[in-house]
């Protein structure tokens, strides 16, 4: 605890320093205010009063990250008093904050002991902030094999306002290959990637989504029905991957698998695309294995554990 008590303890000192300030500030303003009469006493005033408020509020969120600190450095539930003796805040003024905290998920209170632990929605941050960050990184590599062993190129998306977006691509070296980029847009209704990401959501989110976003027609295959198209969710959702069938363009075809964190949340989705030639029968089967392979790896590296399909 040494260190972070160190830290603890200069930002104390800020506080203390920034509060001397804004009362020294204070009182020279009211000086000149006094010096320059009615008109300058209420334009100094005003700026004061704005520069004091300011300064409570950085103290008190300052105070408050010194709470969550402490928290995080301990093994056990910590009491008000021992808050206050460690910190050197006062009760009453901890009391407020730690009811603030409480409310927005980050601090929790034990209803026997009345002593305070970090909240869950610190941890679901720090797994947020977390798998954003790595997903991409830890996916590479996973769909440098998935590429080479079914000489389809490879893509990992997200779903970004209603539409899948690419965020990553492993192109194949097969002669006849999709032409795409990261950053690309496609529809969810028509494509293996849609369907899967919307797969993870509760149907009333799915019908909301495609309601704004409507479900045009591209091919003669593009499932435009909402019923029909969550019917196919359904069959998603059962067999854990998903398909489109010529449904944005004819001629190709797409196989995706969801990506999941640690909470079971879908995540992401990987895919492989190619050619309808190249994508049907028994080698659209030893290509989907290898895929559901590469899915599961990525999902386990993040934290799930949970079983697949």
């Amino acid at each position: 605890m040494g260190a972070a008590t160190a830290s603890r303890n200069t930002d104390m000192n800020a506080i203390t320093a920034m509060q001397g300030a804004t009362s020294a500030g204070a009182a020279l303003l009211g000086k000149g205010a006094a010096k320059s009469g009615a008109h300058g006493a209420g334009t100094a005033n005003a700026n004061a009063a704005n520069r004091i408020t300011q300064g409570a509020g950085i103290r008190v969120i300052v105070k408050a990250a010194a709470v969550i600190d402490l928290l995080a450095e301990s093994n056990n539930p910590v009491s008000l008093t021992d808050l206050s003796g460690e910190l050197g805040i006062a009760k009453s003024t901890l009391h407020g904050i730690l009811a603030t905290l409480s409310s927005i998920g980050y601090v929790s209170k034990d209803p026997d002991s009345g002593d305070y632990r970090l909240g869950l929605r610190l941890f679901e941050l720090g797994n947020t902030i977390s798998h954003k960050l790595d997903e991409r990184r830890i996916a590479k590599p996973y769909m440098q094999v998935l590429s080479e062993k079914t000489g389809e190129t490879a893509h990992l998306a997200i779903l970004d306002d209603g539409e899948v977006l690419y965020i990553n691509k492993q192109e194949s070296n097969s002669s006849i290959r999709i032409i795409t980029e990261s950053g690309l847009k496609l529809p969810v209704h028509c494509s293996g990637l849609g369907k899967v990401l919307l797969a993870g959501m509760p149907d009333e989110e799915i019908l909301a989504l495609l309601a704004k976003k409507g479900m045009a027609k591209y091919t003669e295959t593009t499932i435009t029905s909402t019923d029909v198209f969550m019917k196919e969710i359904e069959r998603v959702r059962r067999q854990g991957w998903a398909s489109d069938k010529q449904e944005f363009m004819i001629g190709l075809k797409c196989v995706a698998a969801p990506i999941h964190n640690i909470n079971g949340k879908v995540i992401c989705a990987i895919s492989i695309s190619g050619p309808i030639s190249r994508m049907s029968g028994d080698l659209l089967e030893a290509k989907r294995a290898h895929l559901m392979k590469a899915a599961k790896g990525i999902s386990k590296k993040l934290g799930y554990t949970g079983g697949t399909k």
